[in-house]
């Protein structure tokens, strides 16, 4: 999970414009999407996430904050779809467990 102050500074670094598309791979409870429609409103967004639960929560969220016809979220692992994507892990550092917690 991601806290919403980090993902409105990426929103905010990656200069995402009015109109745009933008897509979360790997969306969990849709805190990115999310912050990104609060941030512009204009936007359409997409999320995927191969967690069932995880989008049924992003929907509920989406539809919480008001913006569920503006995003839509899909239950699939977006490398079933072609896509060589990874996700590094928030705060792994691409290192080991072990590594990571200083053992």
């Amino acid at each position: 999970t991601i806290k919403s102050n980090v993902a409105y500074a990426m929103l905010i670094l990656a200069k995402v414009a009015p109109g745009s598309r933008l897509l979360d791979p790997f969306c969990g409870s849709g805190t990115i999407l999310l912050e990104a429609l609060e941030y512009e409103p204009k936007l359409w967004c997409v999320g995927a996430d191969k967690a069932k639960k995880a989008v049924e929560g992003a929907r509920a969220n989406a539809e919480a904050e008001q913006v569920a016809s503006r995003c839509h979220f899909v239950h699939t692992n977006i490398s079933d779809l072609g896509y060589k994507l990874f996700e590094i892990g928030y705060g792994s550092k691409g290192r080991s467990t072990k590594k990571n917690k200083g053992g």
